[in-house]
């Protein structure tokens, strides 16, 4: 009798150590700081050379120039894994022509019409996997989502006016929902510029109508997960562990 217990208690410090190597990260994440994931930029019209990319690092915008083909890379630098914020998330941002420093998922989020600017709702290219908080801010924000399997997808069509500009944005952004990597987004924006929102040196705007579609797509490049290093390192810890405990069985 004694002899099984002993051997409970062994299986069941197996699963313990196992279940604490697979959870390295807070239940709110996926990922990690430290870590780099690219994405293929599969389509992108002439006019995202035209757009301006706010890094919130500096008073002036950056004019950004994506094209297909790029890829686009993002190291994540610091997370705050209490947070489930598009804030919280941070790190730099190599994307066409420009690298961002120190810049979060919610301005990525609306620099690239990955989810709704200034709101509760930008996920950016990586999502907290609290998808149940994640979900009711895209519902406060007027966007529909759909789940299928280990995926869930939001999509959102819009058209505001602001200060005599009209704006038809249309997203369709699908996220991986074990790591909260965005593995496929779609963004179109169609835009009535009546007036001039900025000045740049390389572009010259009238005040006469100006008529600007953008549109860009990303896809997550899979990379191979490797070795588990700290999953094998807990397993073969619980195999000294199981070994010892029988050693001293056999003693008795």
């Amino acid at each position: 009798m004694k002899k099984n217990f002993v051997v409970v208690v062994a299986l069941l410090s197996i699963l313990a150590t196992m279940s604490l190597a697979s959870t390295v990260n807070a239940e709110n994440w996926g990922v990690s700081e430290g870590e780099t994931y690219e994405w293929d930029v599969t389509e992108a019209t002439e006019g995202f050379q035209n757009l301006y990319f706010y890094n919130g690092t500096s008073p002036d915008p950056v004019g950004l120039n994506v094209t297909t083909d790029d890829v686009v890379k993002f190291t994540i630098e610091k997370l705050n894994t209490s947070d489930i914020s598009g804030q919280s998330c941070r790190g730099t941002l190599e994307i066409g022509n420009i690298t961002v420093e120190n810049i979060d998922q919610s301005s990525i989020a609306g620099d690239l019409y990955l989810g709704s600017w200034y709101t509760s709702f930008e996920p950016g290219l990586i999502s907290s996997i609290d998808w149940d908080t994640v979900k009711t801010n895209a519902d406060d924000n007027l966007w529909n989502h759909t789940e299928s399997g280990k995926s869930i997808t939001f999509t959102q069509e819009t058209e505001s006016t602001w200060e005599d500009t009209t704006w038809i944005t249309s997203a369709e952004i699908t996220y991986d929902k074990d790591t909260g990597l965005l593995s496929e987004g779609k963004t179109n924006v169609t835009t009535d510029i009546r007036i001039e929102p900025l000045m740049r040196s390389d572009v010259s705007l009238s005040t006469d109508s100006i008529i600007i579609v953008t549109a860009i797509s990303l896809e997550l490049v899979e990379e191979d997960e490797g070795t588990d290093w700290m999953l094998i390192g807990a397993v073969a810890v619980a195999i000294v562990v199981v070994g010892i405990l029988i050693v001293l069985l056999k003693r008795r």
